[in-house]
């Protein structure tokens, strides 16, 4: 019976899934007026992708204002030369440390603290150093804000598996963004990725941040989102 009834929610949680995928959203055609994006990366030891983000940061194509503000969460390699060389002369970047984050945040939530501190837009916009972004990316994703949006879920995707390892990786991680998808179009949010996710900092200050989850490891994208 135990068995039995496992199966069961499985099926019905996989028929959900697939009616979330077929229902067309009610979408306002009301875009939101937004005067600019602060974009923030946090980076720990990321020596060895930070250059292919700063330069994928600098081909983004976005019609407003836009800065982007690299964290560096205490890397003990070369990232903070890297970032520092590469973003040289140009205003709309800024590099920070994690240590302006609350103290009593610890691991990435007090590397983001810190950067939603500094950002001076609405808008904030997320990603992780080992991505690599298009360059309608920030684009891409600020269309979506419409009237009462507040949280905008972007797909994140593994490319070019190399081993059998990955490959699971990929496939997990293409089903975790499918339920995401499926599961906010029936109106019951699951999952986020902090690869690639959107709020606007009124409603980050008006929960208290990251505070209620302040003792988890993780918890910055998909706990947090619920």
């Amino acid at each position: 019976y135990f068995i039995l009834f496992n199966l069961v929610i499985y099926f019905i949680t996989i028929l959900l899934f697939i009616i979330g995928l077929f229902i067309n959203s009610n979408t306002s055609n009301k875009k939101n007026n937004i005067s600019g994006v602060s974009v923030i990366i946090c980076v720990k030891n990321g020596e060895s992708s930070i250059y292919n983000l700063i330069t994928d940061l600098k081909k983004q194509i976005f019609e407003n204002d836009c800065e982007f503000i690299i964290v560096d969460d205490m890397s003990i390699d070369n990232t903070k030369n890297i970032i520092l060389e590469n973003i040289s002369g140009l205003s709309n970047f800024k590099y920070v440390t994690s240590d302006l984050g609350d103290n009593n945040l610890s691991y990435k939530k007090r590397a983001l603290d810190a950067g939603i501190k500094v950002s001076k837009y609405e808008y904030l916009l997320f990603t992780d150093v080992d991505c690599r972004l298009p360059k309608t990316w920030i684009n891409s994703m600020m269309e979506n804000y419409e009237n009462n949006i507040d949280f905008i879920i972007g797909c994140s995707i593994i490319t070019n598996p190399k081993t059998l390892v990955s490959y699971f990786q990929m496939i997990d991680f293409s089903m975790l963004m499918i339920s995401a998808y499926s599961t906010s179009k029936l109106g019951l949010t699951l999952a986020s990725t902090g690869q690639n996710q959107s709020y606007k900092k009124q409603l980050f200050t008006s929960i208290g941040g990251f505070k209620k989850i302040k003792k988890l490891l993780q918890g910055d994208d998909s706990i947090f989102l619920n």
